[in-house]
């Protein structure tokens, strides 16, 4: 058996939000830059195609609509790459949570001051599982995730888990340890 226990601190909320928001942020990015490409092939085939004398009140409206669209974009583009860990500040909930790495089931145990709920999946059913630098992401479901550092364990290692999970969920256990978390 495999033991984790965690109690979530703010560097673990903050570095799961850089994790799930790394890939939604680079795809904006992308979009937003090629669309800036696109507008200004376009603009520049507008002018190179009906001349500079030629140019008539609807290629103004549409250069002008090209202008906002270009600042429009750039600014997007600044603030997302400006954009703040918005969860640094997020206070931690301070409730325990214990994992249980069983050869058949993976059990999830979150002990509040008031509460203890208590989960048990077999590895089949969960949704997939993540190991970066410093942790490993289990997707209960698709928006649901158990953070696990890997200085968590109080039973096992990493390593143990990692082997588990790549015989237990190979097709749905991903390495990633090219990030920063």
């Amino acid at each position: 058996m495999i033991r984790a226990d965690v109690i979530y601190t703010g560097r673990y909320i903050s570095d799961s939000y850089v994790y799930n928001n790394k890939k939604q942020r680079m795809r904006s990015l992308i979009l937003w830059i090629a669309e800036i490409v696109f507008l200004a092939v376009l603009g520049v085939w507008a002018l190179a195609y009906l001349g500079h004398s030629a140019i008539s009140v609807y290629i103004k409206i549409a250069l002008v609509f090209y202008a906002v669209s270009v600042f429009s974009n750039v600014k997007k583009i600044i603030k997302l790459l400006r954009q703040p860990k918005v969860m640094e500040n997020t206070p931690p909930d301070e409730e325990k949570r214990e994992f249980f790495f069983d050869d058949d089931v993976f059990t999830f145990v979150k002990r509040g001051t008031i509460s203890e709920v208590k989960r048990e999946f077999t590895y089949q059913n969960l949704y997939a599982a993540t190991e970066t630098n410093r942790y490993f992401f289990i997707h209960l479901y698709k928006n649901t995730v158990c953070i696990i550092g890997k200085n968590d364990f109080s039973e096992g290692t990493a390593l143990q888990l990692r082997e588990l999970l790549v015989q237990k969920m190979s097709d749905k256990f991903l390495i990633d340890t090219e990030g920063s978390i």
